[in-house]
């Protein structure tokens, strides 16, 4: 078997490079449907422009059932409806990547910060 993937990191050049780049893939959609896997890493890192939702339930709902998907993101999925500042949208989205999903939850530190003493004012790495 082939896989084929894309990988989009959301939340780089802030807002209005989001906002582009969510607009963008409307017109350019079927670069995000082709492919086996579509990865988003790092999602909803910030607040999301207006609109965004609709963008990427439009490539979602396209995907639905039909192509994988792999979504990382620091944020609780009740907070997505703040994010997208739209609640419908929010919910159609997380129907669908939940309705065959399996959901990896991570606690503790991150792996980046293994290294680095948090206890005091200045985080300096451990020797």
């Amino acid at each position: 078997m082939k896989l084929t993937c894309i990988g989009l990191v959301i939340g780089v050049g802030g807002a209005l490079g989001l906002s582009q780049f969510l607009a963008s893939m409307l017109f350019n959609v079927g670069k995000y449907l082709k492919p086996d896997l579509l990865i988003i890493e790092d999602f909803a890192g910030k607040q999301l422009p207006k609109h965004s939702g609709e963008y990427l339930l439009e490539v979602v709902m396209r995907r639905y059932e039909n192509r994988s998907m792999l979504i990382t993101s620091n944020r609780p999925l009740e907070e997505w409806g703040k994010l997208f500042q739209d609640v419908p949208v929010a919910s159609a989205i997380l129907d669908r990547l939940l309705h065959h999903s399996r959901i990896v939850t991570f606690a503790g530190r991150s792996y980046r910060t293994k290294d680095l003493d948090l206890g005091g004012d200045a985080a300096e790495p451990r020797s």
